[in-house]
This record gives structure tokens, sequence and C-alpha cells, in this order.
């Protein structure tokens, strides 16, 4: 028996050496899939051919449920905005990443929250909180382009920011409807309950913030004039203040600024609240109270040369009264628009649009 094994053996290592078996392995990876046509791709191409002739012969001493997990678990995902990725890098739900500490952001495990029913292809710029029916709701930008920046462009010219709800504390979501649409490019809701059950929703266009109001929460309508005029900042994030008044939050060049007002909709005398760390930039605000004199803010770093967000990481801020901010050392994990949750003093989550973390290289 020894001799015949290694006889096969010896038979796999001669044929794993040649490249014309390269075919044969594919084959035998995935099935049909290459006898229709598809082929293998590029990555799974990468996986055998960076095996030793003996690693491939034991390879294929496996059964082909076997050799597919074998590969899968080697395998670097596709991602499209809004969706997990499943075997051989096919889309299998739509949804939000989300980070999760039961311990005031000292530890996070992360984890995926499925959005059913989201009615278009892929979905980014989470923003979720607490709501008054006991639900979690989570606003995000739908997007029907997957290819490119969908804030600049959308196949039937038409940017939406959808509503969906859980009732299982953000595990998992159903898509409600749309909230606000218009034919201009827009990203990045943030949505802040008023003292009298209304709601308000900051939206970024380029470097400036609008806004939209509404008594529900579930459709909006636009409110006359701009928020954050244009060049000062965009990709807000908001608190009202123990006095009644609004904090807006925004992007800019040297980091994140904020500016005060008694009526949520005239901001002006922006300062620098958090300052990006050198060769970085720092972005998407999402600040929330977590009780009397405590307040969280996640933002987004990453470096200033690098486009895209597959070097975007989440880290924490904190406040005693939403004005003065003091980075926390560390960093939550990989995504970009985080958007904080908070389910108790110390149970937050953190939703996140972009690749998974096994996609880029991790900050220093």
């Amino acid at each position: 028996m020894r001799v015949f094994y290694s006889f096969v053996l010896s038979f796999w290592i001669f044929l794993a050496s040649t490249s014309g078996i390269v075919g044969l392995y594919f084959s035998l990876i995935t099935g049909n899939a290459t006898a229709q046509g598809v082929g293998p791709t590029p990555e799974i191409k990468a996986i055998i051919e960076s095996l030793s002739p003996e690693e491939r012969a034991n390879f294929f001493l496996l059964s082909r449920q076997e050799r597919r997990a074998f590969i899968n678990k080697r395998l670097p995902r596709r991602h499209k905005p809004g969706g997990a990725v499943g075997i051989f890098g096919k889309e299998r739900q739509k949804g939000f990443r989300h980070f999760s500490t039961n311990d005031g952001g000292q530890t996070w495990t992360m984890n995926f929250s499925p959005v059913k029913s989201m009615s278009t292809r892929g979905g980014v710029d989470p923003e979720a909180f607490l709501g008054l029916d006991g639900k979690v709701w989570i606003y995000y930008f739908g997007s029907n382009n997957t290819k490119g920046d969908p804030a600049r462009n959308q196949p039937d010219d038409t940017w939406r920011i959808l509503l969906a709800k859980s009732n299982d504390q953000g595990a998992t979501f159903v898509e409600k409807g749309i909230s606000y649409q218009e034919r201009r490019g827009l990203t990045d809701p943030f949505v802040l309950q008023l003292r009298n059950g209304s709601y308000r929703m900051y939206i970024s266009r380029g470097a400036s913030v609008f806004s939209a109001f509404s008594n529900d929460g579930k459709e909006f309508t636009v409110e006359n004039g701009t928020r954050v005029q244009d060049g000062k900042g965009g990709v807000p994030g908001a608190l009202l203040l123990e006095d009644g008044s609004t904090i807006i939050f925004v992007c800019g060049r040297a980091g994140i600024y904020s500016s005060i007002s008694k009526d949520g909709l005239e901001f002006d005398d922006f300062e620098l609240v958090l300052e990006a760390p050198n060769g970085k930039m720092i972005c998407d605000p999402s600040p929330e109270k977590i009780g009397k004199g405590s307040y969280v803010m996640a933002y987004k770093e990453k470096p200033k040369d690098v486009r895209g967000p597959r070097q975007d990481y989440v880290k924490i801020a904190t406040s005693k009264d939403g004005l003065e901010w003091q980075k926390r050392e560390g960093v939550v994990g990989s995504g970009s628009v985080p958007s904080l949750l908070v389910l108790g003093e110390r149970h937050w989550k953190i939703y996140v649009s972009g690749p998974p973390p096994h996609m880029g290289p991790k900050p220093h």
C-alpha cells in the first residue's frame, strides 16, 4: 500500500511540476465552471501556482469539497459596496460590516449585518441610531453604481438615501423605503433626532452641507439654504448639546472642524477640533452622546496619498462636553464612513463602508 501511495504521490508531483496540468487543476477545483467557459480567476491561479509540487500532490488527494474549502480559505474575496461576499467572489448579501464592543471600546469584534430587500445594487455611508420605537434605524446612500465614485454618477441620475430598520439591536435590517432623493449628487447623511420628536438630516454635497427635515424620520423634505457653505467642509456629523444648541462637525484639509448653531441651520466660525497626524487625513465624524458629560466620536483615518478606501481605518475620540475632543489610542478596525450606534453606556456598534480588513495593510 505504501508503495502504491508513493507511486501516486510521485505521479502527481510529476504532473504538478508541468505547465500542461494547470488547466486540469482548475477543472478539478471549479467543477463545471471551466468547462462552461467561465474559467478560473487570477486569484485561484495564483494560489495553485504558489504551492510546491508536493503540496499540489497532497492537494489533489483531497475530495472536491475539501479542495474548494482549501481554496476559499486562501482566496482574496471581492467586495462591492454594501455587499458581503461568498465563495469565489460571488456577492451573497447586501448590508454593512460592523464592529461591536461591550466594554466601552476597549475590545471590538467584527460581524456583518445584512439588509434585506435592499432596492439598490449596494449601500454605502451608513448612519445608525436607536429610534424612539426601540428599533435600530439605519440610513444609507443607496447606489446603483458599483464602479467608480457613486457620488458623481448614478445610472438613472437619481441619488437616494434609504432607510432600514432592525428588531434585533442592529444584527439584521429590513429596508423600509426611500427617505430622500434628488437628481443631484449627494452623500453621507447624518440624522439628528430633535427634542420635539422631529428629525433633521444633514447631507454632504462635495465640500458643503445642506439639510432636510421630517416629522417622522421616514420621508424628508429639503430645507432652504445651505448649512455649511461650499469650501468650508462636508461629510457632516452633529450633536445636540445640553443647552439645546447644535454642533456640526465637518471634514477639512487639516482635520475635523466644528461650529455651533442655536437653531441647527446657521453655522459659521469653524474651529479645528481634531487635527490630522502628519501624512494622514481624518474625516467622517460620527459623534454620539453616551451619558451625562460623556461623548464619543468615531472617525476615519487614512494615509493622505492613498486614494480609495483600502487603507481606511476607524478610530475613536472622546469628550466631556462635545466641544473639546481627545483622540483615543489604537484602531477599532478597517473601514470607511463609520457610524457610531449607542445601545448602552458601554455597548456600542460602529457600521462601516469599505472592503474587508484583509484587503489592505494594517496601519502603523
